[in-house]
């Protein structure tokens, strides 16, 4: 998914308070966060597939996505749509 990294640092800070603070939830100091934004730490793995990118700033198709992971993965799902 991707998102510009001053999205991803407010839904970071977002999740120090109720509602959205839930257990299992690591919040990472902004800094700490803007850094492995920058040096990759989440880039996709370099792996012999499609990679689905989704632009999680703004609303998106579920529908298309499933579509388009169905298309990529037809094994997983026995289906090619």
């Amino acid at each position: 998914m991707l998102s510009p990294p001053e999205t991803l640092v407010e839904r970071n800070a977002r999740r120090l308070t109720p509602p959205e603070l839930r257990p299992g939830h690591h919040v990472m100091p902004a800094e700490e966060l803007l850094e492995a934004i920058i040096f990759g730490m989440w880039d996709p793995l370099d792996v012999p597939s499609e990679i689905i990118r989704v632009d999680t700033s703004g609303a998106y198709d579920y529908a298309d996505i499933l579509r388009r992971i169905r298309q990529a993965a037809p094994q997983l799902t026995g289906k090619v749509n």
